[in-house]
């Protein structure tokens, strides 16, 4: 559903919770390509505020488990 690039803005977001700015300095993009890409993002997952995100990113994370294990 997302793209690549979507899930790489939503791991600097949700994960690390930079700033969409902090986020375009790391990524080495504007910062309304990272505004574009976050609203892509709330459009595509019908969340309304990143704190949604946040917690959705969160809620999936806990309900994936441990990974397992690589041969």
């Amino acid at each position: 559903m997302l793209t690549p690039r979507e899930i790489e803005v939503m791991h600097f977001v949700a994960v690390e919770c930079l700033t969409s700015k902090q986020t375009a300095r790391r990524m080495g993009l504007s910062y309304r390509t990272i505004q574009s890409h976050r609203a892509s993002i709330l459009g595509k997952t019908g969340l309304h505020t990143t704190y949604e995100l946040v917690r959705e990113w969160a809620l999936h994370e806990v309900n994936r488990g441990p990974e397992a294990p690589r041969r």
